[in-house]
């Protein structure tokens, strides 16, 4: 549970990391490092789950052991893949070959010894206490086969691409658009049935009657989803599902406590203690799905309604987004311990009329020449205002701004809501950059709730930061959006796993032109992409098309989950006509009972 714990922190740094210091605006962009460090959580959250199994009916003991070796091994391949730069990301460090084969036959003895081991053991080892398909047992079975094909699914997409070059020499891209499919449709099941769970009995359960019991927050959820579809609060076709997901979830969760603490059905002040006396771990989980429910609901949010700005503006001038009213104060440039940077200052009145400060950066790197971007980020509930301070146009500067709703609800899951951490700036920013204020706390107590961090990308990924100058805005609202489409699903050739749109290298700025002078000279999408394939190739798409050389990667997911179904349908009847008429360990222990009951009463 610790190290689980520590993977989950890592990922909620880098992920707001990503989005706070990249000046992309996104946070979470399934980059080949980033799908490192979720393959063991994933594996991490089957095992922990499996584990409850293992505990209570002493069953699931070699998948259990299978878990924690895969789990473990995940976690050294993800060391191999960032140190041994054989794959290109931004968050690859201290990369070296030699450095790689090193960590590469560690790898090999660890795993070779550990699976070694359990092939010599794992026949020693007792099947366990029985219990029925429809038990809070099997719904962690279901738990551990969504989760164990979306480890694979990743697994798949991110490794691919490599095998693929080195035994045939074809080079493919394999970005968001496939991952945002294939573990979005693993996912979107698993969020149906996981409220069942708290719900179902152990050993043997009554469907029909968890039902029953939440039915309550089924209403309420359809209710919410309607309302706020209803009033034009959402915009894409997804959106509502996703928005009726998080909240099945999130009021599943609080309908398990109200369940057990018999709300409504005995006075309140015994309902109240009733719910003190829950021990901890139904506590806990009740938690871990609310949070995660409450993170599907910012990620829709965030998605459906993001709006953006892209403008010129110069010191005096005011751009307006979304009832937010941003002044170009002053532009000038200082200098750092190691950088220059041109910096913009801005006051931002929010739709009650209250002004902020804002501060945004360009910097560049006196050793290196390496140019970055300091974003100002300024937060309104549980919303944001992201402001990019863009590269200089002739005698003007271009400004991107983007108004993020409910995004901080990402990553509310680490909240402890008794306290709020601000973001540490550097010390030689702190007296003159604005102050952030950081959506993330980190409570450890209720750390368990980031196990949704990256779910809620069952429904929709974040919308990342554009790269796109106002002079290649189209007039014409329908080719434009046509033509962002597109750019988003292709891969910038020169650049770290970054979409055209994200990228601002020149030669993604090309593209992105040229992909709009395609448009409006009639081409249809497809026939821009296969323009653009002709010229650089199928790397240049993030989503690969299925071919002779790709299918083995999009049968992948539905073939790993088609084969979890049959082994455990398999599984289940030679167990059932196995132990037909046998007696598990506690039912063996009560008969013992009453035997030497009656045997005393003789």
């Amino acid at each position: 549970m610790l190290s689980w714990t520590f993977l989950t922190l890592g990922i909620a740094m880098g992920s707001y990391w990503a989005y706070y210091e990249l000046g992309w605006g996104g946070w979470w962009f399934w980059d080949p490092v980033e799908n490192a460090s979720f393959m063991p959580r994933l594996a991490g959250t089957a095992l922990l789950h499996s584990a409850l199994v293992m505990e209570k009916r002493n069953a699931l003991k070699i998948w259990t052991i299978f878990l924690s070796i895969i789990t473990f091994s995940l976690s050294l391949l993800g060391t191999f893949l960032v140190r041994s730069g054989i794959l290109t990301s931004v968050h690859t460090f201290a990369s070296d070959p030699t450095r790689g084969l090193v960590i590469l036959a560690l790898l090999a003895l660890v795993i070779g010894g550990a699976f070694f081991l359990f092939a010599l053991r794992a026949s020693s080892l007792r099947q366990g206490g029985l219990f029925a398909p429809v038990s809070r047992e099997g719904a962690l079975i279901v738990n551990n086969l969504f989760l164990a094909t979306a480890v694979g699914a990743v697994l798949v997409g991110t490794l691919y691409p490599l095998l693929l070059d080195a035994l045939v020499g074809t080079t493919i891209s394999v970005g968001a658009p496939f991952f945002n499919l294939t573990f979005g449709a693993l996912m979107a099941p698993l969020l149906v049935v996981l409220p069942f769970g708290p719900f179902l009995a152990r050993k043997r359960a009554d469907i029909m009657a968890a039902a029953q019991r939440l039915m309550g927050a089924a209403a309420l959820a359809i209710f919410l989803t309607i309302l706020i579809s209803a009033l034009g609060g959402i915009s894409i076709s997804l959106a509502p599902l996703g928005l009726l997901l998080g909240f099945w979830v999130a009021f599943g969760a609080i309908a398990e406590l109200a369940d057990r603490s018999k709300l409504g059905r005995i006075p309140l002040g015994e309902s109240w203690r009733r719910l003190a006396g829950l021990p901890r771990s139904a506590f806990s989980t009740a938690l871990a799905h609310f949070g995660m429910g409450v993170t599907v609901l910012g990620i829709v949010a965030t998605s459906a309604r993001e709006t953006e700005l892209v403008t010129t503006l110069n010191p005096g001038e005011t751009a307006e987004l979304s009832g937010y009213s941003i002044a170009f104060d002053s532009f000038g440039q200082t200098a750092g311990q190691n950088y220059v940077a041109d910096e913009g200052h801005f006051t931002i009145t929010a739709p009650d009329g209250k002004t902020r400060p804002m501060i945004a950066e360009r910097r560049t790197y006196v050793a290196t020449g390496t140019p970055t971007t300091e974003a100002a980020i300024e937060t309104y509930g549980f919303s944001q205002l992201y402001l990019q301070l863009g590269e200089p146009l002739d005698d003007t500067h271009v400004l991107r701004v983007w108004y993020k709703p409910y995004i901080t609800l990402i990553w509310l899951g680490a909240a402890d809501g008794r306290r709020r951490l601000p973001v540490a700036d550097r010390p030689a920013d702190a007296d003159r950059r604005a102050q952030a204020r950081c959506p993330a706390d980190t409570g450890a107590r209720r750390m368990i709730w980031l196990r949704a961090l990256l779910l809620g990308l069952a429904m929709s990924s974040a919308l990342p930061a554009l790269a796109v100058g106002p002079g290649e805005i189209l007039t014409d609202p329908v080719l434009e959006q046509r033509a962002r489409d597109i750019s988003a699903g292709l891969r910038c050739p020169v650049c770290q796993n970054q979409s055209i749109d994200d990228s601002d290298a020149d030669l993604a700025r090309d593209l992105r032109v040229l992909v709009r002078e395609r448009l409006v000279a009639g081409d249809s999408d497809e026939q821009v992409r296969q323009y653009l394939v002709d010229r650089y190739g199928e790397y240049v798409l993030l989503n690969p098309r299925l071919n002779e050389h790709t299918i083995l990667l999009w049968v992948a997911a539905p073939l790993l989950l088609l084969v979890g179904l049959g082994t455990l349908v398999i599984a289940a009847r030679r167990r059932r006509l196995g132990d037909a008429g046998k007696m598990d360990d506690d039912e063996a222990a009560v008969l013992a009972e009453l035997q030497d009951g009656n045997k005393r009463a003789d």
